[in-house]
């Protein structure tokens, strides 16, 4: 396999973010620990910069959250093939700013136990997150050079509004969204690669969880391509 094959698969890490949970919010000081687990199903493995593996795959999702820290581990295995293909450790530390602003700073580590996309890579983050008529997140990541990666950047804005359908003991929640990211020299890549318009449902009730998503993304960028992805997902607070 070519260094510029691996570095294109190298750059699908962290798709995983679309389900996950967002790193950045202000927990209050007295929270109690809460572990939180989740599976789901996703018609494919995209990056925040918009590069896809079209294959269908599960993803899980395992978390440890404690006053302002979270630990996690996220996984992806492609469905019919053997072994794992990314399984990222996850570190973040979040604060509040001001009323409604919160911010937060991270590591992560990429390992890629079946070697298909590569060895490994380390990554620093950081992200700011408003809370208001619309929520905006910001999530910045500096990728580290090691042996075949070159020191890389990746800034993704994501606004997004949840409307409540139904706020009982059962919850009911739908939230457009759209997104967009830039990337400077980020395994090869530079410029606004793509624009993802989003819809996401959730339903909850108790210690468990239903989520649903569908996007359609909009090339910026010859090296990305349109394309609709989607999942669901089930969760569970421990």
């Amino acid at each position: 396999m070519t260094l510029k094959i691996k570095n294109t698969l190298k750059s699908i890490a962290l798709a995983g973010l679309t389900l996950l949970p967002s790193q950045s919010k202000a927990y209050e000081f007295e929270d109690i620990p809460d572990l939180h687990a989740q599976t789901s199903y996703v018609s494919g493995l995209i990056s925040p910069m918009g590069l896809a593996v079209k294959e269908s795959c599960r993803q899980d999702y395992l978390s440890l959250r404690s006053n302002n820290f979270t630990f996690g581990v996220w996984q992806n295995q492609f469905l019919g093939e053997k072994g794992v293909a990314e399984r990222d450790f996850i570190g973040s530390y979040s604060f509040p700013l001001a009323k409604n602003l919160s911010g937060s700073v991270g590591f992560q580590y990429w390992d890629y136990p079946n070697g298909r996309f590569g060895n490994f890579n380390a990554v620093e983050t950081a992200g700011i997150d408003y809370t208001g008529k619309v929520d905006i997140n910001i999530g910045y990541a500096h990728l580290n050079k090691n042996r075949v990666t070159k020191n890389g950047d990746r800034l993704v804005l994501k606004i997004s509004k949840p409307f409540k359908l139904l706020d009982d003991k059962t919850k009911v929640t739908i939230t457009p969204s759209i997104a967009t990211s830039f990337v400077n020299d980020y395994l090869g890549h530079s410029g606004v690669s793509q624009a993802t318009a989003g819809i996401n449902l959730g339903i909850s009730r108790g210690r468990f969880s239903l989520n649903a998503f569908a996007n359609m993304q909009k090339s910026l960028d010859e090296n990305i391509e349109n394309l609709v992805w989607y999942g669901v997902g089930v969760g569970c607070d421990l």
